[in-house]
């Protein structure tokens, strides 16, 4: 099994991998110490004969059982070769580091700590038997039907997975015939997309993933347990390999312990909803310990998103041969330092690890460590000062961290390929901006913070950021904009290297910015920022970036008017920002006029997105020639007005913004203009799709023909703005599909016309969102005239009394929230739509309506995944509801809120649908207690499920933007469903 699973590439990574080694650090270690090195020679000739055979094997080890043998005791003994000389090459690496950092006697660097637990005159002796092992299996592969160099096949498609016989894929049988008639179409479009597998197709994948080359009929017993795995899978392939190849040949009732795969070499965790599941036993950190010291063979152990670890069993450091290991977005609130004998350890990821305070000291004794990850560690303070020790790392990523300084010994990592932020130290001997220099091999993305640290401007000089040419992304940041002279020096001597694509200047304190910002040198940038630039009173001529497409200016609080500097000339006949896509002005406080190049037809050709973000002062003469604007945002632009107007009009902003003439223009955005009391008399432009309106509250609702005439319109969005506004008129918008009116005061009915129904108007609608409408009294919805609306939300709106009936004819009706609607007399008298996914009701005191539960049809909504239940009546009546009403024909749900219900003390006396993965119990106080982990009363109800989240209580914890993932608040969705659509 082993080699299949591990496969041809991988093996002929191996060989080579030992060859170069062998060629390299441990012939120089043998020279040194005057070891034999003819064995080097005579093993590496034993590796490249092996090697030639690597690629008839593979494909004869699925028919031929002898081959297959071959390969699997082979790729042990690979591994174990590779485990002895990486000990060697280690012990050489340490020693040249020891030798640099501490020039002793060789007496004293005797007592410094080795991972060598015998005398270098045992070298010879556990070489020469490596090489005999392996001339062993060189000698039996003449013995197999095997040859050199030789494919029998020419072309091979790339298996699905090594681990069995392709040839029998299971699963989506329509799908994959789909697939092949689309592929037959030239230049064909179509998706397909790919449902879930079935249940006995998922059994299928297990089942020759966990007994490879055994029948499933051989392991009869397991059957029943394996089909109950495959329906936790989901219906997702992966998932389904994932769980097989665990448990390999064991048995599925073995699966709760790994302890007897002691061979094995790789241990990852599942996708969290999978891997919580399965191995959640595994979380407590006595079992870690246990399954640590069971596991010495590990080469790489994932506990990522284990979020109950916080400690570490000091057994890790017993895992001599691990080569990667991933702790992100666990618990971890301190390494132990058993973990700095890890001495093979190439990969440490420690990302969003939010507790973790500080690094053990004795880091830099992991001398092959290639990658650190400590990004997001939002606790961590500072770095051991050791690291300079790790004269192998080429990726060290400290984005996110709460670090002051970083240590001097930082610039002894010449070998640096990836350094995410560089901090200036404001120490005298601390690590200056000079240091930068040392690090010749840096690319991709590089931040260089507390810029005003820089003592000496000459520092910038000698970072030689100009020869930095594998830079692909920088960030120029000072910690806050105070005017100085020296900012302007060091910024002029940070000039990048003009392949940069990205740059941000940040908190520049300086009063002008350097000639080469905006020279046309810089043909690479596409993307860039200048933030909090306070005390810059123009802008670079930034107009002569060729390739520029997403430029972003915020903070610019000196500027006042911006022109020809900006485009970088003046003449007619000059393009300034060709390429330009995205443009983006926000917090300019005293921004007061934009002017244009006189005679130019257009300054931005290829402006599809501006942005106008708090610039109070702004007034007109923006640009009138948008030809390819697709979207227009404006937001506290208090008093943006026309200029060519003589006489103050109420329409002046739609005509400084000219709005009808960007032909191009589908989304417009209008945020907190308080001057704006009118559309513009000649309509919107044509191809408009999406309208949002927020805290505009001067604005009149348009008419009913206004509103005909957007023909294009798919989404209105209406937020504490139209104060006007006391009737919606439902079917006035001819292909209108999302509807969303938050907080519209004075709103008192959204009705249909007669005329409106009869014109199918409607039959576009998908989505309806009210929320905190205090006056309104009624909602009219025709089943007939909306049936593709599936999602439908009404939430603090106090005066209404009444829903759309029968609601059950809503039949394509998935999403239903009501919540907080105190004078509601009835609903879903006739039952609920029998399509839906997602039910939100209750309210936070009172009775919820007067028709019962019952009457419902909880019974019938086999396809409901989420339920959300509000209020102490409404949550205590869901509860006391009996078979066949209750929850018991519930076999999709997924995800069950209870909210505000603080008597409420138990739960079904039939517990909870098995289906059921996570339990939210927010403001239920006797019931958390009741279901409080292996004590409560109610816990054996509920010890099934995976995810249990009491208020801010986790049964496991969570970090914050993970609570956040998990909440189930419906107003959030509804928030974020509308940006995705407006998106």
């Amino acid at each position: 099994m082993a080699a299949a699973i591990v496969g041809e590439a991988l093996l002929s990574a191996v060989v080579e991998a030992l060859v170069g080694k062998i060629s390299t650090e441990i012939s120089e270690f043998y020279q040194s110490k005057k070891l034999d090195e003819s064995l080097l020679e005579k093993l590496k000739l034993t590796l490249l004969s092996l090697h030639a055979f690597l690629d008839d094997a593979e494909e004869k080890q699925i028919k031929i059982a002898s081959v297959k043998a071959w390969l699997d005791e082979l790729i042990q003994a690979l591994f174990d070769a590779d485990d002895l000389i990486d000990d060697i090459a280690t012990e050489a690496l340490r020693r040249q580091v020891e030798a640099r950092y501490h020039p002793v006697s060789s007496k004293v660097r005797k007592v410094l700590s080795s991972p060598f637990k015998w005398p270098y005159r045992e070298i010879n002796s556990k070489m020469q038997k490596l090489f005999e092992r392996l001339e062993h299996f060189a000698q039996r592969a003449h013995n197999l039907p095997l040859e050199k160099g030789v494919s029998s096949n020419v072309w091979r498609a790339t298996p699905t997975n090594s681990a069995f016989d392709d040839s029998a894929i299971c699963g989506r049988d329509d799908e994959r015939k789909n697939l092949r008639e689309v592929v037959s179409v030239v230049n064909a479009t179509q998706t397909c997309p790919l449902k879930p597998l079935v249940i006995e197709d998922c059994w299928t994948l297990i089942s020759k993933h966990a007994f490879a080359t055994h029948k499933c009929t051989e392991q009869s017993n397991l059957e029943e347990t394996g089909r109950k795995i495959a329906e936790r899978c989901g219906g997702l392939p992966l998932a389904a390999v994932a769980l097989g190849g665990k448990s390999m040949s064991n048995h599925f009732d073995e699966l709760d312990s790994l302890h007897g795969l002691k061979g094995l070499r790789t241990l990852t965790a599942l996708p969290l909803e999978f891997g919580y599941m399965i191995f959640r036993h595994y979380l407590e950190n006595e079992v870690l310990h246990e399954l640590l010291v069971a596991l010495k063979q590990l080469r790489v152990l994932s506990l990522s998103s284990y979020n109950n670890i916080t400690v570490l069993p000091n057994s890790i450091g017993d895992l001599k041969h691990l080569r990667h290991l991933d702790l992100s977005f666990t618990g971890i609130k301190m390494l132990p330092p058993a973990i700095c004998k890890l001495y093979n350890l190439q990969t440490l990821l420690l990302s969003y690890c939010r507790g973790l305070t500080e690094l053990p000291e004795e880091m830099g004794k992991l001398v092959n460590l290639r990658r650190l990850a400590i990004d997001n560690c939002m606790n961590l303070k500072e770095l051991p000062k050791g690291m300079g020790k790790l004269v192998n790392l080429r990726r060290l990523d400290i984005d996110g961290t709460n670090l002051q300084e970083m240590p001097l010994e930082i610039a002894k990592l010449e070998n640096l390929q990836s350094l995410s932020r560089f901090i200036v130290s404001k120490q005298q001997n601390g690590l200056k901006l000079a240091e930068l220099r040392k690090f010749p091999l840096l690319q991709g993305e590089l931040c260089i913070s507390k810029l005003e640290n820089v003592i000496d401007p000459s520092d910038a000089c000698q970072a030689n950021l100009k020869e930095k040419k594998q830079i692909k992304e920088l960030l120029l940041k000072w910690s806050h904009s105070t005017l100085e002279e020296s900012h302007q020096v060091v910024l002029e001597h940070l000039q990048p290297s003009t392949n940069l694509k990205k740059l941000t200047v940040k908190c520049y304190g300086g009063t002008s910015f350097p000639n080469w910002l905006g020279d046309s040198s810089f043909g690479n940038i596409v993307c860039l920022r200048i933030e909090d630039c306070r005390h810059c009173s123009s802008l670079p001529p930034l107009g002569r970036l060729q390739s520029l497409k997403e430029l972003f200016i915020s903070g610019m609080k000196s500027v006042k008017s911006i022109g020809s500097e900006f485009y970088g000339g003046n003449s007619p006949s000059f393009q300034p920002f060709p390429s330009l896509e995205t443009l983006t002005f926000k917090s300019m406080e005293e921004w007061e006029e934009w002017n244009m190049i006189d005679g130019i037809t257009t300054e931005f050709p290829r402006l599809s997105h501006l942005s106008l973000r708090s610039c109070p002062k702004l007034k007109g003469n923006l640009p009138s020639n948008l030809p390819c604007l697709v979207r227009l945002d404006v937001e506290d632009c208090c008093v943006l007005e026309s200029e060519f107007s003589g006489e103050v009009d109420n329409r002046n902003i739609m005509r400084a913004l000219n709005v009808f003439n960007f032909n191009s223009l589908q989304q417009l955005s209008l945020f907190n203009i308080p001057s704006l009391t009118a559309f513009p008399s000649n309509g919107l432009p044509k191809a408009l799709k999406t309208l949002s309106i927020e805290y505009c509250k001067k604005l009149e609702f348009p008419s009913h023909e206004f509103l005909q005439s957007c023909k294009a319109l798919e989404g209105l969005r209406i937020m504490s703005s139209c104060c006007s506004l006391t009737s919606f008129p439902l079917g006035s918008l001819p292909v209108l599909k999302r509807l969303i009116l938050w907080k519209c005061k004075h709103l008192k009915s959204i009705s249909i016309s007669e005329e409106a129904a009869a014109s199918q108007s409607l039959m576009f609608l998908e989505d309806l969102q009210v929320y905190g409408c205090p006056e309104l009294e009624s909602i009219s919805l025709l089943d007939s005239s909306t049936p593709n609306l599936s999602y439908f939300m009404v939430t603090s709106c106090e005066k209404i009394n009444s829903l759309p009936e029968p609601i059950n004819n809503l039949s394509g009706l998935q999403t239903l929230y009501i919540f907080d609607v105190p004078n509601l007399e009835s609903i879903a008298e006739e039952g609920l739509p029998i399509n839906l996914r997602t039910l939100g009701v209750g309210n936070e005191e009172g009775v919820y309506c007067n028709t019962a539960i019952t009457k419902w049809g909880l019974d019938r909504l086999t396809s409901l995944s989420e339920l959300s239940i509000k209020g102490e009546y409404l949550v205590k009546k869901l509860m006391e509801i009996q078979l066949p009403f209750g929850f018991s024909h519930l076999t999709s749900l997924k995800t069950l809120e209870l909210v505000a219900c603080d008597k409420l003390k138990s739960l079904p006396k039939e517990g909870l649908p098995s289906s059921i993965s996570s339990l939210e119990i927010r403001r239920c106080p006797m019931l958390k207690a009741s279901c409080e982990r292996k004590k409560g009363k109610e816990w054996p109800k509920i010890a099934h499920i995976p995810f249990i989240i009491s208020d801010i209580d986790f049964n496991f914890k969570f970090h914050e933007d993970e609570k956040a993932m998990v909440e189930t608040n419906h107003q959030k969705e509804a928030m974020k469903k509308e940006r995705e659509a407006q998106r």
